[in-house]
Order: structure tokens, then sequence, then C-alpha cells
């Protein structure tokens, strides 16, 4: 604001006196700063304006003002408030803080840059109206001893841990990209199946990890999974842009839709809730519920169900699953008696799916049962059955007869080129056997008189049936899904139906050329009918594979805005 222009306006005239022009300063130095108002002062001086006439006065006013400037300019400026309502700390034992990155119920996270190796590193701190509670405090010390014995690439490992007067702190290592919620909170689009299961194999990878050194973490929810840039290699997108997504994902702003899901890699973090599983729960009080609601496993809510165990956390991970997948998680309650309510039922029969596979349905189904024996047996085996999915391989979670069998082989992306490669081949071979039966025809040997009208005939078959079919074939190689489904018509009407006519004697097409052997027009276009009709069938497999591929891999508008 410049104070010649719209604060001068406000400057007092000669009719008003010093303790008028003492509050009007006062209310016109709340909205400007420190070196505006020094300014104003020597205008009023300058100019000799004042409360009256004479130069004692003027000179009074001016220094009034004067006064009253340096008193506002030597006013501290405002501090950083954290998310606990208490000023930033500047200093954490040799840690510089340098900004709050992140809060929860419990603590607050801070970025800091560790003095002695010259590292930035994540300290976690409890609030501050809670660094009398003994049992919060114990729950990060319980953190730093659960997870600090945890080291895989999935998980956020902590550093040390240190008091500071009363307050204790946890070191970790500081990650720069969002966390899964905050993603998902900013994206108008879902990621593909393809890339969910993908990015949740790796979550479930190190969930496994932490399992089989006993630690069950039971609060995995997408507020607790952090986004890494993952490794994007020259020969993915080039090294342009590579640095060009290496310097959105990694930006201070909120993370932009455009970084899709498949560029980061999960890394698993807050153990504050985790237990070994040897180590038993001493308050069981039934009031006392540990984890987030709405990812709970039937058994963190009704105790009657069974003991925590490593199922607990694969039934998270379904519900992240879900939410990936519709927007939402598949809970919808707002009170602990709603939520309750849904679970005296198998909790997947009252979840309504968007259009997903349905192997991918079936994964989510065995993670979501209500009976903890009735999940998957381990995280691994989870990660295997996502990872084999988004390979469009077999999942173990599905009971395999020959049908089922069968459906993977025709789901699988390769059907969609083997069906253009065979159709080319077999027009191909088909177009040089007519022609070399009209060589014979043409020969001095043939029976009839007319050797033409056969030789036409076959031409014709050849330009309306064969030859685009070969085209279309040759089209759908490059991916040209219209143009299968075109040569499956052609050869369905002209393949098939046609020598269905010439068998059954219903038309004389090519009689001369067969005369007195009439069994030979029937084997042959037996022959005829029994490719065309094996290629039509391929190509729609190979159509149908195209489809089923193309759903999983589209990206599909949220559901639900969140």
């Amino acid at each position: 604001m410049d104070a010649h222009g719209d604060l001068g306006a406000e400057i007092p005239d000669d009719r008003v006196d010093l303790s008028e022009l003492d509050d009007a300063f006062q209310l016109l130095a709340s909205g400007s700063s420190g070196e505006q108002v020094e300014s104003i002062a020597e205008l009023f001086a300058a100019s000799g304006t004042g409360g009256g006439d004479d130069e004692e006065s003027i000179h009074k006013n001016a220094a009034l003002l004067l006064r009253l400037a340096k008193h506002y300019s030597d006013r501290p400026p405002e501090v950083p408030i954290a998310a606990d309502g208490h000023v930033i700390p500047k200093q954490i034992g040799r840690f510089s803080i340098l900004r709050e990155i992140g809060s929860g119920g419990f603590g607050v996270i801070y970025l800091a840059r560790d003095e002695a190796i010259g590292r930035d590193v994540a300290i976690k701190l409890p609030r501050r109206d809670l660094i009398q509670d003994a049992v919060r405090r114990k729950q990060m010390i319980h953190e730093a001893r659960t997870a600090g014995s945890l080291e895989h690439p999935g998980i956020i490992p902590i550093y040390e841990s240190g008091c500071e007067g009363e307050t204790v702190y946890l070191v970790s290592s500081y990650c720069e990209g969002p966390d899964l919620a905050t993603w998902l909170g900013s994206q108008t689009e879902r990621p593909s199946v393809i890339e969910i299961a993908s990015f949740v194999s790796r979550l479930a990878d190190a969930v496994a990890y932490a399992h089989g050194k006993g630690v069950i973490h039971r609060d995995i929810k997408p507020s607790n999974v952090l986004l890494a840039l993952d490794v994007v290699g020259p020969d993915v997108v080039g090294p342009s842009e590579s640095r060009s997504l290496e310097a959105t994902a990694t930006s201070k702003s909120e993370p932009p839709q455009s970084v899709p899901l498949s560029a980061y890699r999960p890394r698993l973090t807050d153990f504050g809730l985790a237990k070994f599983s040897d180590e038993p729960i001493v308050d069981t009080r039934s009031s006392l519920i540990i984890g987030t609601p709405l990812y709970m496993a039937p058994e963190q809510l009704l105790p009657d169900l069974g003991p925590i165990t490593f199922q607990t956390d694969i039934y998270s991970i379904g519900v992240l699953l879900v939410e990936l997948i519709d927007g939402k998680p598949p809970l919808s309650g707002k009170t602990y008696v709603e939520i309750l309510s849904f679970f005296q039922d198998e909790p997947r029969k009252s979840i309504v799916y968007s259009d997903i596979p349905s192997d991918l349905r079936t994964i989510i189904d065995k993670c979501l049962s209500r009976t903890p024996e009735n999940r998957y047996a381990s995280a691994d085996a989870l990660s295997v059955d996502l990872a084999a999915f988004a390979a469009g391989e077999t999942i173990s979670a599905r009971k395999m007869t020959w049908i089922t069998r069968a459906r993977v082989w025709c789901r699988d992306a390769r059907r969609t080129r083997e069906a253009c490669v065979s159709t080319v081949a077999a027009m191909s071979a088909l177009i040089v056997w007519v022609l070399y039966s009209i060589s014979l025809v043409m020969g001095p040997w043939f029976p009839g008189d007319d050797p033409w009208t056969p030789a036409i005939q076959a031409l014709a078959i050849i330009a309306c049936i064969n030859l685009p079919v070969l085209v279309l074939a040759v089209l759908g190689l490059r991916r040209k899904i219209w143009a299968m489904k075109v040569a499956m018509l052609l050869l369905l009407t002209g393949g098939v139906f046609v020598p269905l006519l010439i068998i059954g004697d219903f038309v004389g097409l090519l009689d001369p050329i067969y005369g007195p052997f009439p069994y030979f027009k029937k084997s042959f276009h037996a022959l005829v009918l029994l490719i065309s009709l094996s290629e039509a069938i391929y190509l729609s497999i190979g159509i149908y594979a195209n489809r089923w591929n193309w759903k999983r891999h589209r990206p599909a508008k949220m559901a639900t805005a969140r």
C-alpha cells in the first residue's frame, strides 16, 4: 500500500486534536507496516499538517507519530503456529526445525535438518496438550522400539528417539511425497485397477516383511501410507520427462493429479499402535478401541470374534484397496453403533462394487472376510495374488476349473495379436490355394468347355472375402479393433454361410471345376468353412481380450467426491 496514496487519504486534517490523532493513528497502524507508518509520520512533519497552526504543535504531532511508528516497527513479527496451537520450535536437540509437514490426533511432524551429518529428517513430537499423558509417551517409545527393528524399502525407518525436557521425540526418514489420503483427495480420476493392484501389492509386501518380524501394524490406512517417487528410468519416459515428474511430485504444494499412482511406491509409517504377535494387549477394557474404525477388522471392534492376528492387517489392506477403487472405504457409518452393525454379516456382502474384474473382486472378498481364518493366510500370499492379477496371470484365490482356466487364457492380452496373426496366415494360405486351383482350371486338362466362369467366380471370392479379411487382420495387428470386428463378420458370412450353401447344393458355384467329382467340392468347402469359423472364433476371443484388458487399464471418474 502506498503511504502517499490510500493511507494518505486517512491522515487527519488540522481540526483533529492530539488525542483524536493518536486514536486514528492506532487504527491506521493496525493495517500498515512499520515502514509505511514512519513514512506517514515524515509526511506530516514535511507538510506542516497537524493539530494546530503553530510550529510547536506540528512538531508535537510529528514526534507522536514517529514514536508510535517506532513502537509499531519494533513489534516482534507473528510466529508460526503448529497444528496443536503452539509455537513451532526452532531447535530440538541437534535438529533445526524447518517447517511443519503433518499432524495427527496425537503427534505433530516437522521437517528438520540434522546438522551433524547434513541430511533432512522428519521429527515427530507429541501434541503439547498430551505431553503429560504417560500412556501417549509410552506409545511413542513403543513406536520407536517397534519401527526401529524394521528395515525395508516399503517402511519408513526410525533413526533414533530422544527427550527434550518433558518432550519425547522420534527421528525418522523424510519422505518428500504426500501421503496416500492427500493424493487420493486431489484426484478427479481413479487410477486403473492394474495400477492399484501393483501399488497395493508392494504395500502388502512391506506388511509381509513386518509380519515376518512378528510386528502387527493394526492401523493401516491411507494417511499412514507415504508416497515416495519411484525410480523412473529413461527407458520408460525419457530423461527430461523423468526429471519433470520428479520435480512435480516433490513440490511443496498440494500434489497435482498429473502425478499417477504408478509413479509412486508406498512407504508404511506410524507404528504407534503396532504390537508384536507374542505381545499381549494389557488394557482389554471394552471401551478401548485401538485403530481407525473405518479401516479396522471386525475382531478389533468385536473382541469376541477372536484375537488380533496378522489377518487383521490383511483386512485393513482390503479396505484400502476398496477405497482406491471406489474413492471411499466400504464402511460409511459415522458412529461406532453404525459400524458395529455392519459386522453382523459378512462385510463383503454389504459392499457395492464398481465395475471391476472378477479376479480383483475375489481378492477383495477374501481380504474382507468376517472370519480371520477365511482371509489370506499371509500378506505375502496377498501380495503375490495382486501381482499376478496385475500381470494378467492366475490368482490363487480363485478355484481353477477348466472353465476358469479357459477364461483366463481368453483374457490374456496376447490373444489379440495371435488372432490377427493366425487370420493373416489362414487367409494367405487360402488365397494361394485358390490361385493355384485357378491355374489348374486354365490348363489344357480342364474337362469343361468354359474355364473362365469358375475362374472369375474364384477371383471374386478372393476379392470380396479373403483379401479384405487379410487386410483387416493386418490392421488388427496395429490395434485397430474395429477392423477385427469387420473381419469376423466377413468370415461368418462369406467363409461360413456361403460354404454351407455350397455344401448343401443350394448354390452351384464352382460346379464346373469339380465336374464328376462332387465330393471334392464338399470336402474343400468343408475345409474352408472350418478354417473360417475357427478364425472368426479366434478373432472374437482377441476382441474380448482387448476389451477386458482395456477395462482393467482405463482410469475412471471418481464415483464419490471426497
